[in-house]
């Protein structure tokens, strides 16, 4: 039995964390023959079990690893309420963070196939592989300045924000002198991505930020070949 001494503090730690408490399930669980109290992760397999070792002041636990599969690992014994408490901390932030992290990061890759994808059955044509011609520029770089004004009008952007993606939208259109549609393309995409990396953009926010890719340049030309 773990005392609500011990449970209600590690219940501190997570909130001091800060995460929400309501991530996290508590439930017994039998571990080598022997009575755990776990605290789970919910949705995943990710858990922090202990119990008592010796006397309600000295701990033994096991613990998920923030690996392929989250191996969970231990024994590990003769701690104290100080150390254990040092230990739950330390997994909630390179255990549970990370994993955390990881699930809200955007998937960029999927939100550009999602938003930027070229209707079925179109097909690369020997035009792909030609320059642009000087009228395709003049159209293109006035539809990359209305881009810019776009991502300066909805997105809140630090003054260093700003010059960065002004410097990769120069870039893209510097790039209209020396490369194929093709290869513009993918120049396209790049900076579209990098730009939602460097505004550290939520999954929402980049799906906006592609739509405004897209509808800046659906007049013009696809994105993608």
């Amino acid at each position: 039995m773990i005392l609500k001494e011990h449970k209600n503090r590690l219940l501190t730690i997570i909130q001091e964390s800060g995460f929400d408490p309501g991530l996290f399930t508590t439930q017994p669980e039998t571990i080598a023959n022997e009575e755990f109290f776990a605290i789970h992760l919910r949705n995943s397999s990710i858990r922090f079990a202990l119990r008592p070792y010796g006397d309600f002041n000295t701990f033994q636990f096991y613990q998920s690893t923030f690996t392929p599969g989250f191996y969970f690992t231990g024994p590990y014994g003769y701690y104290h309420p100080k150390d254990l408490y040092a230990k739950f901390e330390n997994w909630l932030n390179t255990v549970v963070r990370p994993h955390l992290d990881e699930l809200n990061a955007p998937d960029l890759w999927q939100a550009l196939q999602d938003t930027l994808s070229v209707p079925t059955g179109q097909k690369q044509s020997p035009l792909d592989l030609e320059p642009f011609s000087e009228d395709e520029k003049v159209q293109l770089r006035v539809s990359i300045e209305r881009l810019r004004l776009s991502i300066s009008n909805n997105f809140n952007l630090q003054s260093k924000q700003l010059a960065t993606v002004n410097k990769l939208l120069k870039h893209l259109s510097d790039a209209l002198d020396k490369h194929s549609r093709f290869d513009w393309r993918g120049i396209a995409i790049n900076v579209a991505v990098t730009i939602a990396l460097h505004l550290a953009l939520n999954p929402d926010q980049t799906k906006q930020l592609f739509q405004l890719f897209k509808d800046v340049f659906s007049n013009v030309i696809h994105l993608l070949p």
